[in-house]
């Protein structure tokens, strides 16, 4: 679907002209019970297209069938742990890690994909959902001083911006104990499947 995805967006853009945002809800490319996780790129564009969505008019919406039919997360959700960081703002590091880990962002030693984040002294690196770049945010005591793009393989940084939105890093809600609902539901079928194990 990618592919074709992609030039179908291309000819949906020269036939509209431009009057309309069109945007790829791409597939999963994995299945429902495979131990592999969806790719973070695919996430990323998932909830920049859910993100965007209920903020249009009119638009146009590409999408498989299959992945019509896929739940979706809440609108709430996606609002809910979505910010913006701006030139100016304040931010104090610890209540900004907790945010970011219960978006759903990983924090690492080195960003280098989609939903990650790193903290180093007074900079701060983020690779938003929905972001073609990560971004390195400078801190100057707790104000940001400047939001720069940045190549992550060279760490050079690339234009500046005033603000960013930060989308969640995760495409659906954590379901509270659902893990361990599920891992005792499996240990209590094994058992009287087998009443000595």
């Amino acid at each position: 679907m990618r592919v074709s995805s992609i030039s179908l967006r291309a000819e949906l853009t020269f036939f509209l002209g431009g009057s309309r945002p069109i945007h790829v809800l791409p597939d999963w490319e994995v299945l429902p019970y495979d131990i592999f996780s969806p790719h973070p790129d695919i996430i990323s564009e998932r909830l920049a297209a859910l993100a965007e969505l209920p903020r249009v008019n009119s638009a146009v919406l590409l999408a498989a069938a299959d992945t019509i039919g896929q739940r979706l997360a809440p609108r709430g959700y996606v609002d809910g742990r979505t910010f913006n960081v701006a030139v100016g703002d304040k931010l104090v590091i610890e209540p900004l890690r907790a945010r970011l880990v219960e978006s759903g962002y990983a924090s690492v030693a080195q960003v280098t994909a989609p939903g990650e984040f790193a903290l180093r002294g007074s900079l701060f690196d983020v690779f938003p959902m929905g972001a073609q770049t990560p971004l390195r945010v400078d801190l100057f005591d707790n104000e940001i001083d400047a939001i720069r793009e940045f190549d992550p393989d060279t760490q050079r940084s690339g234009a500046t911006l005033k603000q960013v939105r930060l989308l969640p890093a995760a495409s659906c809600p954590p379901r509270c104990g659902l893990g361990q609902a599920f891992a005792g539901a499996i240990a209590r079928a094994s058992k009287a499947i087998r009443p000595g194990a």
